[in-house]
């Protein structure tokens, strides 16, 4: 069976992992506890969100794709996880600002920001590896 078949199942199993760490971990205070877990944290975001926009634009949508090969496939997966991981950022600032109460650090956002496009990056790779799943 190909990466084609298994890709919807590692996607949810994921989403699942994450879900569960993160809520384990707020639950907790983890975040406070051990500064850094929200490294994998958003590095294993930035992969789902990259797998994620991949798998939908060329696997569900394969036949209204306009954007074709390895390029388009890493432009299109950096630039989705950029646009989703500045919409968490500005949404961890107003939690944090007025609902937490915690200051604003920025290069704890320019580290989210670069974990979450390391883990695209990884994403992207692994769907480029796979040709037949994207169209040259």
């Amino acid at each position: 069976m190909s990466l084609r078949f298994f890709l919807p199942w590692i996607l949810i199993a994921l989403i699942f992992v994450i879900g569960i760490v993160n809520a384990t971990a707020l639950r907790y205070h983890l975040f406070f506890t051990y500064r850094w877990l929200d490294i994998p944290m958003h590095l294993l975001g930035g992969l789902w969100v990259s797998l994620f926009v991949l798998w939908y634009y060329f696997i569900i949508r394969h036949h209204k794709v306009r954007i074709r090969g390895k390029h388009g496939a890493f432009t299109l997966a950096l630039s989705a996880t950029f646009t989703v991981a500045v919409g968490w950022e500005l949404f961890e600032y107003a939690v944090n600002a007025y609902v937490v109460l915690y200051s604003y650090d920025m290069m704890d956002t320019l580290k989210d920001l670069l974990m979450g496009m390391i883990g695209a990056t990884i994403g992207a790779r692994i769907f480029i590896a796979n040709p037949h799943l994207y169209k040259t």
